[in-house]
Order: C-alpha cells, then structure tokens, then sequence
C-alpha cells in the first residue's frame, strides 16, 4: 500500500507604517491565503506468496486479490488583517480579524469572521512614573477579546457522503451532516507586566476565560441504527485560570550571564455541552465533567 499527501500553500500580504510627530505610531497589515491538501492512496494485496523473501505482487499464486484507492482534497482559504496603534508606547491598541473558509463545511455557512481587539496602558513609560519609580522599570496592563475558529475533524466533507466499492457491494459511508459549521472560541486574557532594577527581575500574571463553543465531535448513536454519522457541532467546553511567569538576569563582571525562571498555573477545562445517552448513569455522563479528567 501506499498513501501520498501533498501540501500547496499560498501567502500574500502587505505592510503599512506610519509615524506622526514623533507619537503617533500606527502599522497596517492585509493580506490573503490559500491551502489545500491532496491525498493520494493505492492499496494491492493478493495471497499464497511463492517466496517469503521476495515480497512481490506478481509473485502470489492466488486468485484471491484487492485492490483499493482513492484521492482527498481539502481548502483552506481566507483574508486577514491586523491594526495596530500606540502613543508613544504608552497607549496601545491592536485591532485583528480573519474571514476563513472551509472547504469542509457546506455552502452558505462555509466562511466564518473571527475579530478580535487589544489594548493596553504601559505606565511606565509615562514621565511620572520614571521620576516617582526609576527602580520600577517596567508596569504595563493589557487586556484582549477574540474569537477563533477551528474546523479540526477528519472528514474532509462534513456535508457530503461516501461510497465505496468492496469488490461485492457498493456500500455508503457515514451519513451526512448537512448544517456543519465552524467551532468557535471567545478568548479573554488580563495580563499584568512588570519588571524591577532595569528588568532584571520580571514576573508576568495572566488571567484567562475560553469559552468554546459548537464543538466537532462525533454522535453517540445507540445500535439499534445501523449506520453511523459524521461529526456533529454538539459540544461546549469551558477553560479558566492563571499563569505567572517570574525571571531573573544578572550579567557579572566577566561578562558571564545567568538567567534562572519559574512558571506556574492553575487552570480548569470543563464540559458543558456534551451530547449524553438519555438513559446513560450519572457516572457514565460527560456533561459537568472536567475535560480530560480521569474518571
């Protein structure tokens, strides 16, 4: 057997910067892209090898034979864009969005707008701060809010059906789901930056809150339904928790460095939409669960 995949990929874009006296910064950037993904596979197998050495097609005695193959394709494309503005270094904010499409999901509800926005306030830039706190040398709040969206599932066409030929019977694959769309994810994020003595010591606080919605995942289908289903948008997930970041550098003398760190976090994933049997126990659900807990 033998299974190729190829991988074309295609990226344009440009860039816009522009200074206004020496305190209005602001940078521009648009572009496009365009992916697709070809698989290739081709399976041959025949049996009563004459030799256990030579491993060779033409070399099987049997009339007992199969062969099998098949091609795939899957498309990626979309538009981008970022914009950024600061003053001086103190204000900051950072508009962006992407209009993907998937070749996975059906007409109409193939393209997905994913935005998201950021500011941030780097006090210690600001002349005050300098002259009340000069051994204080970095102070900078951030926050953002955005949306993602994934199109993460194995069939490259959640929307149509397959069939295949098993050298006896034609046989259909799994059924369709003609209303498949784009998982999303609103991501929030507070962040707290600060560094002492020239930045030497630093340590970064992060909050975060994902709240993932209509996940792909695939049906639970009783077995009295004699076929099965493609992925369905049927799950929610919700993540929360913080992570800090400490670090310190020193430069000797010698020009000999040292740098050592620590991170820490604590975080929570938990299922809030999981499509449950009506009938399963309360031990066998995964609705209220923590996602990927041991159970």
């Amino acid at each position: 057997s033998r299974t190729v995949q190829e991988i074309q990929t295609a990226n344009l874009y440009a860039n816009y910067n522009k200074t206004i006296d020496e305190a209005h910064n602001f940078a521009l950037t648009a572009g496009a892209f365009y992916n697709t993904r070809f698989q290739y596979s081709l399976a041959a197998s025949r049996q009563d090898l004459l030799s256990e050495d030579l491993n060779d097609f033409n070399l099987a005695k049997s009339e007992t034979m199969s062969i099998s193959g098949g091609r795939s394709r899957c498309i990626n494309q979309g538009l981008f864009y970022r914009a950024a503005y600061d003053y001086k270094g103190i204000y900051l904010m950072e508009f962006n969005g992407r209009y993907d499409g998937s070749s996975r999901f059906p007409k109409g509800i193939r393209y997905g707008f994913f935005p998201s926005v950021a500011v941030g306030y780097n006090m210690s830039k600001e002349p005050w701060w300098r002259k009340a706190l000069p051994w204080w040398s970095t102070m900078k709040v951030r926050y953002s809010h955005g949306t993602v969206g994934s199109d993460n599932t194995t069939a490259n066409w959640l929307y149509l059906t397959y069939w295949s030929n098993n050298g006896s019977a034609i046989t259909e694959g799994a059924a369709p789901n003609e209303n498949a769309r784009w998982e999303t994810a609103v991501k929030r994020d507070l962040g707290f930056e600060m560094g002492w003595l020239d930045d030497r010591l630093t340590l970064n606080v992060d909050f975060y809150n994902e709240d993932r919605r209509d996940i792909l995942t695939s049906p639970i289908v009783t077995p009295f339904v004699a076929t099965s289903y493609k992925d369905i948008n049927a799950g929610a997930i919700k993540k929360h928790g913080v992570e800090l970041e400490v670090r310190y550098n020193h430069v000797f003398a010698n020009s000999l460095a040292m740098e050592v760190g620590a991170i820490f976090g604590v975080s929570e994933n938990r299922i809030t939409i999981y499509e449950d049997l009506p009938y399963a126990k309360e031990y066998q659900k995964q609705t209220g669960t923590q996602y990927g807990a041991m159970r």
